[in-house]
C-alpha cells in the first residue's frame, strides 16, 4: 500500500456514513426552503449528481473534501438572488455542523419561468423648458457635434464608402 492508498483509506475512514448522510439531508432541506427553489436535480447531465450513503442517496448534493456543490432547478428571477440565497442557506447548516467547506451552486434547469426579463430603455422625456430652435432646427440647419447631412453618426460609416477603402 502506498502514501496516497494509506492518505484515501484515512481520509474515508475520518467519515461518519450516518453524519454524511444527515448533513446532506440538511442542505437538502435548508435549500428547498429558499423562495424561488423548484427543487434539487441529480440527473440533469450525463453524470448523477448525489451524495451516497449506507441507505440510499441524497440527490442534488454532493460532499467533496472541501465543496459542497448542490444542483438546483429555478423558478424565480433573478437568478443570483436565488443563487445567493442558497449559498448562505447551505453555509448555515454548514457552519451549525462545525464545516468550513466553500459552496458552489449550479442552476441545471428553470421551471415555471416563461422568458427572460427583457431589457428597458428608460421613457423619453422632453426637457422642463424645450428650446424649439435647438430641439427642431430648421430644415438643412443642424447643431455642431449632431449627426446630419453629410456627417454620419459615429461608430457608422458613411453610405457609399466600404469600409477600409480609404477613402
Amino acid at each position: 500500500m502506498n502514501a496516497d492508498d494509506r492518505e484515501n483509506r484515512d481520509r474515508v475512514a475520518r467519515v461518519d456514513p450516518g453524519d454524511r448522510a444527515g448533513l446532506a439531508r440538511d442542505v437538502a432541506t435548508a435549500i428547498e426552503a429558499v423562495p424561488g427553489v423548484a427543487g434539487l436535480i441529480g440527473d440533469a447531465g450525463p453524470v448523477q449528481v448525489a451524495t451516497l450513503h449506507r441507505h440510499g442517496k441524497v440527490m442534488g448534493v454532493r460532499l467533496t473534501d472541501d465543496t459542497v456543490v448542490v444542483h438546483i432547478v429555478v423558478n424565480a428571477l433573478p437568478l443570483q438572488g436565488v443563487t445567493t440565497a442558497v449559498a448562505r442557506a447551505v453555509r448555515r447548516v454548514l457552519s451549525r455542523a462545525g464545516d468550513d467547506r466553500s459552496v458552489a451552486v449550479v442552476v441545471d434547469a428553470l421551471e415555471g419561468v416563461s422568458a427572460l426579463p427583457e431589457h428597458t430603455e428608460p421613457a423619453h422625456t422632453e426637457p422642463a423648458h424645450a428650446d424649439p430652435q435647438r430641439d427642431h432646427p430648421e430644415p438643412g440647419r443642424r447643431e455642431p457635434g449632431r449627426p446630419g447631412p453629410g456627417r454620419p453618426e459615429p461608430g457608422r460609416p458613411e453610405a457609399g464608402l466600404a469600409r477600409g477603402s480609404g477613402r
